[in-house]
């Protein structure tokens, strides 16, 4: 939504809210997702796994603001889903 179609500053509020809301639960489930392959990965010692949790959450962190929260969930958690399997693949932890 354009900022000249607002029509006040309640409905901007209303709307970041909504975007907020909308990246928060996708933040968490794509989170979950990492935390679960990293804990399923075999033959790593668990303070390895806490600071690949510690790093993938960081990482996940730097890039959600690069995230455009318009576009529809299902392309959101399929980017980022992407770019954590990426990094963590380079950490040599596969999903």
């Amino acid at each position: 939504m354009a900022v000249e179609a607002w029509d006040s500053e309640d409905q901007i509020v209303k709307d970041a809210q909504k975007y907020i809301e909308k990246l928060n639960e996708i933040y968490n489930y794509v989170l979950n997702q990492a935390y679960s392959c990293i804990e399923s990965f075999p033959n790593l010692p668990r303070n390895e796994k806490i600071i690949y949790e510690e790093q993938v959450q960081q990482y996940l962190n730097g890039i959600i603001g690069d995230v455009d929260a318009r576009l529809d969930k299902n392309e959101i958690i399929s980017f980022l889903m992407e770019k954590i399997n990426e990094y963590l693949s380079n950490q040599g932890i596969y999903c």
